[in-house]
């Protein structure tokens, strides 16, 4: 499996663009993780403040940089209005084997989303990195979510802890 992100993908579908976090997303990164109804079922505390954002983002893109995760700002094409984050982590590069992450503003629910950036990530990994397998960990109680990876095409595989494992095979 090749695990290269630079130059960054940048990454459309119809409605939506992929980017790499800046330090000017900041401020919506700190709204998305201080949220209580996107972290109901996410095992993470809640986020503070501006400067925890401007560190988890300088952590995030260090590790896009080592190739650890491939991690994307999920924000409407034309306005360029943030809706969330997708991300491909927990690579195994030997397997072929990623985790697929996603949270999405409370707001932007129910616009299909979400799914449209899963759709468009798949295709970047099977076609980019050669993943073979996509695992989702999926908290007990996460009916959106579920509905969503079964969407995509998940399996359900049983438990790990109090989440449930869904896979994908490409």
């Amino acid at each position: 499996m090749t695990v290269t992100f630079f130059p960054f993908p940048y990454l459309e579908t119809e409605r939506l663009s992929l980017w790499q976090l800046e330090w000017t997303d900041a401020a919506d990164i700190l709204t998305l993780r201080s949220d209580p109804r996107v972290n109901k079922y996410i095992d993470r505390s809640a986020m503070t403040s501006i400067e925890e954002a401007a560190h988890f983002i300088a952590k995030i893109n260090e590790g896009i940089k080592q190739g650890t995760w491939i991690f994307w700002a999920v924000a409407d094409k034309k306005t360029k209005k943030f809706y969330g984050t997708i991300c491909l982590w927990n690579i195994v590069k030997e397997e072929g084997k990623v985790e697929l992450g996603y949270e999405l503003l409370h707001e932007a629910g129910g616009h299909g989303y979400m799914s449209e950036a899963i759709a468009k990530v798949l295709e970047f990994g099977a076609q980019k990195m050669n993943v073979k397998t996509v695992e989702a960990i999926i908290m007990e109680g996460n009916e959106r979510s579920i509905k969503l990876a079964e969407k995509h095409g998940f399996v359900y595989e049983g438990w790990k802890e109090s989440n449930m494992i869904y896979t994908l095979k490409l």
